[in-house]
């Protein structure tokens, strides 16, 4: 009768052994994921944060401050491709 009771407990323990080291696995990589996402926010708001706050600066001393990208009209049908992209994406400073 005994000897039936613990072979039972022994049955269990096995089952649960067998659903909860997965389970504690899983677990274990969920939080060093969430740990890494939470890190990775951090610092992009970090960087965000630093970003606007150099901002006015660097506009101030930028020569490039006051460009426009405007687009040009190609004249020459003759022109190759390339040449008519570059001209269409050429940047004018005001």
């Amino acid at each position: 009768m005994i000897c039936n009771h613990a072979k039972a407990v022994v049955d269990i323990v096995n089952v649960m052994k067998k659903i909860l080291i997965p389970i504690f696995v899983a677990a274990v990589c969920l939080l060093g994921f969430a740990v890494f996402q939470d890190t990775e926010t951090k610092k992009q708001q970090q960087l965000n944060q630093l970003m606007n706050s150099a901002e006015p600066r660097v506009q101030k001393l930028s020569p490039f401050s006051k460009a426009k990208a405007v687009p040009e009209k190609v004249s020459s049908p003759l022109q190759s491709d390339a040449e008519a992209i570059i001209e269409q994406v050429s940047i004018k400073v005001l």
